[in-house]
């Protein structure tokens, strides 16, 4: 009986927030983006605002979630103009939670969030474009896609294990994020997430814990160019194994912690 109350009850706090969801995406659809494509072609900026807007209603939308709480440590060195975020993959709700953090983010989008109309019109305004199937983006759109970036001083988002963990470990890492900051120059931003894994797996339709469980998104110290010498394919290699070895120690880090702050909860020995 227990766990049917507690399934129910995680059931309905879901419906909830899709429904909050799919009433923002509806009001983007209807008013805010065809706003932003009329006003675009007189007004240049009008893209950078309408990401602006997406980014503060994204956040509020977070917050306003009753079965997480959000942590963001900030603490150590940000980069500062365009860059390489290098986030790990846990959840369908990663690129909202990373969207409603950072300014004017762009970068490879999975194709099933282009069939949706209101998805695909925000993600082309954003500046997004298609990687489907897990794979890499066409070197050609990259290229593209970072040149835009460095134009409107934006952050290229890459989730470079392709897809979402099954396992809650970090996987092996596609390489086009780490060939586009040494083409073009950029600093890398590794940032980890933990805990989403937990709140929202691969495969589940509903939330998974109980009560405001605690997610973590932990920015780490920036790789910066120069990034050595030798064939370009070499260093790319070397680097995406640098910054993934990096995220798998602070993943670590990041559960141990959870560990040791459960174990000081009252009531534990």
């Amino acid at each position: 009986m227990r766990s049917l109350l507690a399934f129910t009850s995680r059931a309905l706090i879901t419906i909830w927030c899709y429904f909050f969801f799919v009433l923002g995406s509806l009001l983007w659809g209807v008013l805010i983006i065809p706003l932003t494509i009329v006003l675009s072609r007189f007004w240049p900026k009008a893209r950078d605002l309408f990401t602006d807007c997406t980014q503060a209603a994204l956040g509020i939308f977070i917050r306003l979630l009753p079965f997480m709480k959000l942590s963001v440590d900030r603490s150590r060195r940000l980069c500062d103009g365009s860059r390489v975020l290098v986030v790990n993959h846990q959840s369908w709700l990663d690129p909202i939670v990373m969207l409603s953090l950072e300014h004017r983010l762009s970068g490879p989008a999975r194709g099933y969030l282009f069939r949706t109309p209101i998805i695909r019109s925000v993600l082309k305004l954003g500046r997004f474009y298609l990687s489907d199937g897990g794979q890499p983006a066409p070197l050609d759109r990259m290229r593209q896609g970072a040149e835009e970036a460095l134009d409107h001083r934006g952050t290229l988002l890459f989730y470079p294990e392709g897809t979402r963990t099954k396992t809650g470990a970090i996987g092996d890492f596609h390489l086009g994020a780490f060939r586009m900051a040494v083409e073009y120059k950029l600093p890398i931003q590794p940032v980890v997430i933990d805990g989403l894994d937990q709140v929202f797996p691969p495969g589940s339709v509903i939330v998974q814990t109980q009560g405001k469980y605690l997610v973590r998104v932990r920015y780490l110290d920036p790789v910066e160019p120069p990034y050595g010498e030798g064939p370009q394919r070499r260093v790319v290699r070397e680097l995406a194994q640098q910054v993934r070895l990096s995220m798998i120690d602070e993943l670590a880090r990041l559960r141990t912690e959870r560990g040791a702050a459960g174990r000081k909860q009252p009531g534990n020995a």
